[in-house]
């Protein structure tokens, strides 16, 4: 990895460093923060005081983001090192117009290149670097991901993570519990659903394989020196082909889901299918009746509630019930 990427990671290191409420970081800290996980991302470690110095001041320049740190904090005579507003990050703020020059610039090569992987995912790229950049100023682009997604700047983190086969301890808080606790967790795939963004592997724990971990209740991560357990139990490309969402409920079964929609809301679904197994049949023009061969899961009964009147559950009896009994709750409500 070239000076320029290593400077790049260090930087989100130390941002995350900044970040955080619940650690206080000594120059000390830092250094030894950005070597462990500079290895952990396949770089050799080496950094020092001076290094670490001269990001700071760069973070601090009107060439870098111009963050501005708590000058106060103190641990006896050392200084903690720490955003002045720890809702600040680096990854959050825009991109800089020569910023956005050079990614074009590096997409227009890259994009010529036959047989590169990620072609696709740089075609959908370009415009939206467009609707970003200062320097035009007609923009008639809009896109739905959400720039201040909570928890976005794990992703790199843990990319690297299961990359370098590395296990994590990952302090973590779900929204049903008070306090976050400690998770040892052997990472395995990342995946993307409803804007959110979800981490799967190994947790010795609950001794599963398919343990997943939303990124917006993750609340730090360390990388540990335990033994990686390699994934010989899950092919993830095929895990989600029986489902809606990310969730699979203990010992579920693919069932036939039939239902009736109506109106505006059967000519939508119609056009922009549930599931690959959707099949649809016209019962009348006001009617489709589609077909699903999936698990039942929330994901599932949130997406028929989310249509309310619109949509009849005809069959299984045992989904029939589940709305039924979310509507009667939701009746408690009002």
């Amino acid at each position: 990895m070239s000076e320029i990427k290593n400077a790049t990671t260090r930087y989100k290191i130390l941002d995350e460093c900044f970040r955080s409420t619940h650690r206080k970081y000594t120059i000390e800290d830092l250094i030894e923060t950005c070597n462990r996980k500079l290895e952990a991302f396949g770089v050799e470690a080496g950094v020092k005081k001076r290094t670490i110095q001269s990001d700071i001041a760069f973070m601090k320049s009107d060439k870098g983001w111009e963050i501005e740190l708590d000058e106060t904090l103190k641990n006896g005579k050392k200084t903690i090192y720490r955003y002045a507003d720890t809702s600040f990050s680096i990854q959050n703020s825009p991109l800089k117009p020569e910023e956005v020059i050079q990614l074009k610039s590096m997409l227009d090569m890259l994009k010529r290149i036959k047989g590169v992987p990620l072609n696709d995912w740089m075609f959908d790229l370009i415009p939206k670097l467009t609707s970003i950049d200062s320097s035009e100023k007609d923009n008639f682009m809009s896109f739905d991901q959400n720039s201040d997604l909570v928890g976005f700047e794990h992703l790199r983190e843990l990319y690297f993570a299961i990359f370098n086969k590395k296990v994590l301890k990952i302090r973590y808080q779900p929204y049903t519990k008070p306090e976050p606790f400690i998770v040892e967790f052997h990472p395995y795939f990342l995946k993307q659903y409803n804007n959110r963004w979800f981490v799967f592997g190994y947790n010795p724990f609950s001794k599963k394989y398919d343990y997943n971990l939303a990124f917006d209740r993750i609340k730090s991560i360390d990388i540990t020196d335990i033994s990686y357990i390699q994934n010989t139990e899950i092919d993830f490309n095929d895990y989600f082909e029986d489902m809606i969402g990310v969730t699979k409920p203990e010992n579920a079964v693919c069932e036939n889901i039939v239902l009736q929609i109506k109106g505006n809301t059967a000519n939508y679904v119609e056009t922009k299918t549930w599931h690959s197994t959707q099949k649809n049949h016209r019962l009348d023009a006001q009617t489709l009746e589609i077909r699903l061969n999936v698990m039942i899961n929330q994901e599932l009964i949130k997406l028929i509630l989310a249509h309310g009147s619109s949509i009849k559950v005809i069959h299984p009896p045992s989904l029939i019930e589940k709305i039924k009994n979310e509507i009667e709750e939701m009746g408690k409500v009002y």
